[in-house]
């Protein structure tokens, strides 16, 4: 079976390379190359979470 049957490749097909959520449901996040899963794999990265109390300044405005 392919690693790529059961994905979605309307939503992966325009996606740019880089660590995504395993497409597969499983607790660990999936190397996608910008045109196919591969098998490298991690452990699921913490979510940033950024302070409502963080604010970055508007360029051209005092």
């Amino acid at each position: 079976m392919s690693s790529t049957a059961t994905f979605d490749s309307a939503v992966t097909s325009t996606a740019p390379a880089g660590w995504y959520h395993d497409p597969l449901g499983l607790p660990q996040v999936r190397w996608w190359n910008g045109l196919m899963w591969t098998n490298e794999v991690q452990p699921p990265r913490p979510e940033i979470q950024v302070s409502s109390a963080y604010r970055t300044p508007l360029v051209g405005r005092p």
